[in-house]
């Protein structure tokens, strides 16, 4: 006994001591830093996700790269890993490094977006959250696609990807990224882009966190369309029903689409044992006239919706619909939380999901789905079909690697309240789900995994999230950060081996006290 407590305590001093050196690095040098024990620290530290508490050595607020470069030296210098928070949204807490003693460089400050009208293309800090995203370049009458809910923060969400209803039109975030501002793991201040840095280039879209702190993005832009039809069919129907209506949406999303229609089938608790709520919601980016016409072999194919709401409007109507949100501007109201586990699939265009697997998914959802005690939700996005611009872009240029998928499935469940502590049979219901489809599909099913719906508990994820660019990826992380400064779950490990970012152990930890009952209009607010 007298052994672990001197052991504890050695581990205990030396935490202390190397917080101490850590806060004597980053104290006096012009701008904000949280530590342990501080006012304010212990909001600063709280996940989105509640499931997570970690303690992070310090965070930092810098405001200008320069700062960010002091940060990352001094972390490195007392053997911390280092972390960027964009809109603090992962999943699993990645942007409090996924781990304790881990420090954190906040973004919050790097929040200008400037749209230069002679280009149409804008330089956004990685600090901006999509909601004022949306509004600034809205008001030089331009557009991005990108995901749905507003307080997402861009850097994280378009290092990864970057998914909304205008995306089957114009692309994935990351896709119109033209140049990358980024400070890397020994503090170099550095641009990459196709002609400066182009392997570094090609690692930060899609795996940016791994490679360096990025600080601004510059991308392309679009003319915001004059109208967009915002629409959604619902239905209450059986596990047979629901199975044989979506495959009807697979069929149809094997066909033309147009471009312009982006739209997901939304499941969720059915109104008794053995049925499934069934929603098809989405956009038409063309002239409201079309709207009809573009969905109208795939409503033909379906019953008769019970209810149904199809608006056209402006663009920005539809960024705020599809928010459900109050308010795209994140200044003028605080984040809110949930308590939640997620999963995700890419499945692939050449092999859709099968009868038997389809039948197999509902009858789980209509009966597991309906005794849960969890709020859940399950989308099917469509990614895929020939018009795609996500699928038109070459595998090896970025390092996304899912350019070949037809659905993006995200698999969804909070705790009853939304508040800790997340059931454990939470995860059992969210992991049958999955294997409902993967357990009855072909086998060698070549699906894959969408890294901005992060899982911790996901046991290839090297495969499933970042599939063939991964081998370069560990040779490119041996280059730039070769000590593994940034690491963290689901990061990338060098091909050397060291800087692992291996998968969260601590599936036990903490969770943090502070709740919050608001939380329903989150369940619709999760294209990332």
């Amino acid at each position: 006994m007298a052994f672990f407590v001197l052991r504890a305590l050695v581990v205990f001093t030396a935490a202390f001591l190397v917080n101490a050196d850590i806060r004597s690095d980053l104290t006096g040098k012009g701008f904000t830093v949280l530590f342990p024990g501080d006012s304010g620290y212990s909001t600063a530290s709280q996940a989105y996700n509640l499931r997570f508490t970690f303690q992070p050595a310090a965070i930092a607020y810098p405001v200008n790269s320069q700062q960010v470069s002091t940060v990352i030296k001094a972390g490195s210098a007392n053997n911390l890993r280092v972390v960027a928070r964009s809109g603090g949204h992962s999943y699993i807490a990645n942007g409090l490094g996924g781990q304790n003693n881990v420090v954190v460089v906040d973004m919050k400050n790097f929040n200008t977006v400037t749209v230069d009208s002679s280009t149409s293309t804008a330089v956004i800090g990685t600090g901006t959250r999509l909601g004022n995203v949306a509004l600034a370049l809205n008001s030089q009458g331009r557009a991005l696609p990108h995901g749905t809910c507003p307080y997402v923060g861009v850097g994280g969400h378009s290092g990864y990807g970057g998914f909304g209803f205008s995306s089957r039109m114009w692309g994935l975030t990351l896709d119109n990224i033209i140049s990358v501002n980024v400070v890397l793991a020994d503090g170099t201040i550095t641009t990459a882009s196709a002609t400066t840095n182009p392997d570094l280039f090609w690692a930060l879209r899609g795996s940016s966190g791994s490679f360096g702190i990025t600080t601004a993005i510059q991308v392309k832009t679009y003319a915001a369309p004059s109208s967009v039809t915002v629409f959604t069919y619902n239905w209450d129907l059986t596990a047979s029903a629901a199975a044989s209506a979506l495959g009807a949406y697979q069929t149809f999303a094997q066909s033309s689409v147009p471009a312009q229609l982006g739209m997901e089938v939304v499941l969720g608790k059915g109104s008794s044992s053995g049925r499934v709520s069934f929603e098809i919601t989405g956009g038409w980016y063309g002239a409201a006239d079309q709207c009809s016409g573009a969905i109208a072999p795939l409503l033909n194919s379906l019953p008769s919706p019970q209810s149904s709401s199809v608006k056209p409007g402006s663009y920005i109507d539809s960024v705020s619909a599809f928010s459900f949100a109050d308010s795209l501007d994140t200044t003028t109201a605080p984040d809110t939380h949930d308590t939640f586990y997620a999963k995700s699939l890419m499945t692939p265009q050449a092999s859709p999901i099968s009868a038997s697997a389809l039948s197999s998914f509902m009858s789980y959802l209509g009966s597991s789905g309906f005794s849960t005690s969890t709020n859940w939700f399950i989308q099917f996005e469509l990614w895929g079909a020939p018009n795609s611009a996500i699928n038109a872009v070459s595998l090896d240029s970025t390092a996304f690697p899912h350019r070949s998928s037809m659905f993006s499935v995200q698999f969804y469940a909070s705790s009853s309240n939304y508040n800790p502590p997340f059931p454990a049979s939470g995860l059992t219901f969210v992991d049958g789900a999955v294997s409902a489809i993967v357990n009855n599909s072909p086998s060698g099913w070549d699906y894959g995994a969408y890294i901005n719906y992060v899982d911790d508990r996901l046991q290839d994820w090297q495969q499933r999230y970042y599939g063939s660019a991964y081998s370069r990826l560990t040779t490119l992380k041996t280059t730039y950060d070769s000590n593994g400064v940034f690491s963290f779950p689901t990061g990338i490990q060098s091909s050397s081996g060291s800087g692992s970012g291996g998968g969260n152990t601590s599936t036990t930890v903490a969770i943090h006290p502070n709740g919050n009952a608001n939380n329903v209009w989150m369940l619709r607010c999760c294209l990332c």
